[in-house]
C-alpha cells in the first residue's frame, strides 16, 4: 500500500500544483473554445517550468542538497519573463 501511495503522490503534487500555483480553479474566458485555450496555456506554462526545475534539480543535487526548488516562485518568474519579453514588442520605436 505505501508503494501506491508512493507512485500516486507525483499526480497528486502536480494536481495542487495546476490549481493552485498554475491557478486552474477559475477561468476569464467564458466560451468554451477560449476556456481550453486558457487550459492548454496553463498545461504549457507548468511543462515549461516543470522542465526548468527538473533542470536545476539535477544541478543541485551535484553542488548543494540542502536547498529546494520552489515551483510557485520558478512560475512567477516565468511569468515575469514572459511579460517582458512580450512588452519588448510593443513599445514604441
Amino acid at each position: 500500500m505505501k508503494e501506491i501511495y508512493h507512485l500516486r503522490w507525483g499526480i497528486e503534487t502536480s494536481f495542487r500544483e495546476l490549481k493552485y500555483a498554475i491557478g486552474l480553479t477559475s477561468f476569464h474566458a467564458r466560451k468554451p473554445d477560449f476556456i481550453k485555450q486558457e487550459i492548454y496555456a496553463r498545461l504549457l506554462l507548468y511543462n515549461y517550468c516543470e522542465l526548468i526545475t527538473t533542470h536545476v534539480i539535477k544541478q543541485m543535487k551535484n553542488n548543494d542538497k540542502t536547498k529546494q526548488v520552489n515551483f510557485t516562485i520558478a512560475i512567477y518568474i516565468c511569468r515575469e519573463g514572459r511579460m517582458k519579453k512580450l512588452s519588448f514588442f510593443h513599445t514604441p520605436f
